[in-house]
């Protein structure tokens, strides 16, 4: 959420997700926290399904004030092992994460399952996107960041 980012200040972001998220020292949110200028923490467990989520956000934003949140989750809601996901309520991460840009506007979305969908993006387990993937996903979301808000 836009808070009034400035060039110049910090910026702090709660990150909140699954394994995607937590995947420790090579996750898209530790390399985010590695950039100058970018603060935050990161709420995240293997295996956590959207309810989960659901309330690492609430503890994270409790505990704190954020200028930008960012939620990874939904592949642990799936009956299918790998890609394409399929969420409760919802036949595929595409129909959330348009369901989300609809109705809940959010300032910017990534779309993992679509920009990381070729197998050289997966670790072994055809599940985990792998070093690459969250590198190239990190440059997005710092790249989307600056674009809408002209900071970091």
């Amino acid at each position: 959420t836009d808070k009034g980012l400035t060039a110049g200040r910090e910026i702090r972001v709660l990150f909140v997700g699954d394994s995607q998220t937590y995947y420790p020292g090579v996750s898209y949110a530790d390399i985010i926290l590695k950039t100058p200028g970018i603060t935050g923490k990161k709420i995240a467990r293997n295996g956590a399904g959207l309810r989960t989520i659901n309330k690492f956000l609430k503890k994270g934003l409790a505990g704190d004030d954020y200028d930008i949140v960012s939620i990874m989750g939904g592949g642990n809601n799936s009956s299918s092992s790998s890609p394409p996901y399929s969420v409760s309520r919802y036949p595929s991460n595409e129909l959330l994460a348009n369901y989300v840009r609809n109705n809940d506007k959010p300032d910017v979305i990534l779309d993992v399952n679509s920009a990381f969908s070729d197998p050289k993006y997966f670790k072994a387990d055809n599940v985990h996107i792998n070093k690459l993937a969250h590198q190239q996903l990190a440059a997005g979301w710092i790249a989307a960041i600056k674009e809408k808000f002209g900071v970091i």
